[in-house]
C-alpha cells in the first residue's frame, strides 16, 4: 500500500498519535512489535470501533437481549423464539431450574424470617400477623376456635 492510503492509528483508543505517543514512539526503536501504534489502512481505521460500548451496537438483535428488556430468562417466551430444538430444550430446563430455585430462596426467606421474629407455632405465627396488621382479629379468632375443635 502507498503511504497516503494509510494512516497511523493508536490500536487501543483508535485515535491518531499526539504527543504522549510520540514521546513514546521516540523512545521506542520504531521496530519492536511492542508498540501500540501501527500502519492501519483508512478503510479498516474506519471499521474500527470507537468505544467499547455495547449498547450503541446496530445490531438489532443486541438490542433485543439488553438487560433493560429482559432481566431474566424467566421473561422470556421460549416458544417464540427462532432457535433449533435442542436450544430450545436447554432453554426451558433452565428456565424450570430457575423458577425452582426462585420458589425455595422465597421459602427460605421466609423460614428466616419467621426465625427472627420468634415465631414457630402456629398461634405465634397468628398472633405475629395480627400484629402486623396482615388479618384482623375475626380471622385469628376464627383460627383459634377451629384450631381447638380439631385439637378435641
Amino acid at each position: 500500500m502507498e503511504a497516503e492510503d494509510s494512516k497511523q492509528v493508536d490500536i487501543c483508543t483508535n485515535e491518531a498519535p499526539d504527543s504522549r505517543s510520540k514521546d513514546y514512539q521516540a523512545e521506542s526503536d520504531g521496530e519492536s512489535d511492542t508498540s501500540p501504534l501501527m500502519d492501519v489502512p483508512d478503510f479498516v481505521a474506519a471499521e474500527l470501533p470507537t468505544k467499547a460500548n455495547v449498547s450503541e451496537s446496530n445490531n438489532p438483535t443486541d438490542k433485543m437481549i439488553s438487560k433493560s428488556r429482559v432481566k431474566s430468562l424467566t421473561n422470556v417466551d421460549v416458544e417464540s423464539l427462532d432457535a433449533p430444538v435442542d436450544v430450545k430444550d436447554i432453554l426451558r430446563n433452565a428456565k424450570a431450574q430457575i423458577i425452582s430455585l426462585q420458589r425455595k430462596n422465597k421459602t427460605l426467606q421466609t423460614k428466616l424470617y419467621r426465625w427472627k421474629k420468634g415465631v414457630k407455632t402456629g398461634n405465634s405465627l397468628l398472633s405475629h400477623l395480627k400484629h402486623r396488621k396482615y388479618i384482623n382479629e375475626n380471622v385469628v379468632d376464627s383460627l383459634k376456635v377451629s384450631k381447638l375443635l380439631s385439637n378435641s
